[in-house]
């Protein structure tokens, strides 16, 4: 009978352990973390802000995870103006599950932030009149635990790196630019 009673604890203890993820804290802030306009735009080192621009964050388990593996981790969100442009700060708490992740386990984590007149950071990619950019990878050896009596706080993010927009031109921009090309070439070929 004891035995038993030990055998169902045990259950019960890996079965609320397996339904716990890790936790971050997203806000950008905490970590001086921001989102700059492409280096093109004026002035330089413009961060992107408000409602035109969405951020979240791209996790997996455990380290070195490869770009490419990291999945959705939260809701996107549009960054911050004014004082705060260029920030991800969530109102009303910044803690994000991480897919995959046990909690307290460690992970990988990108963040990476669009044109809102985008619907995803994928469909952004390469997109003529789309801005889109993602941090370097940051590894967390350990990320907060819900799971656990009393909670973990979630992780800060320390060592995010900043995320600088990239932009495709317009189709009719890299025409022109073709066809300013081939002009000067054709008027040294004459000379």
């Amino acid at each position: 009978m004891l035995k038993k009673l030990f055998v169902t604890m045990a259950l019960v203890g890996v079965t609320a352990y397996s339904y716990g993820q890790g936790t971050v804290n997203f806000d950008t802030k905490a970590v001086n973390a921001k989102v700059f306009l492409p280096t093109t735009s004026s002035p330089a080192n413009t961060p992107a802000a408000g409602t035109g621009f969405w951020a979240q964050l791209y996790a997996a388990a455990g380290v070195n995870a490869p770009a490419e593996t990291l999945a959705k981790a939260g809701s996107p969100v549009n960054l911050r103006g004014g004082g705060n442009a260029g920030f991800v700060v969530i109102s009303g708490g910044s803690t994000v599950t991480v897919p995959t992740t046990t909690p307290g386990g460690s992970s990988t984590v990108q963040l990476r932030a669009w044109s809102a007149n985008a619907d995803s950071y994928e469909l952004a990619i390469g997109q003529a009149g789309k801005m889109w950019g993602a941090s370097d990878t940051l590894i967390l050896t350990s990320t907060g635990n819900s799971a656990a009596e009393p909670p973990t706080t979630p992780v800060d993010l320390t060592g995010l790196s900043n995320v600088q927009l990239l932009e495709v031109p317009e189709p009719s921009t890299i025409a022109l630019g073709v066809l300013g090309a081939a002009a000067l070439a054709f008027a040294r070929r004459r000379k």
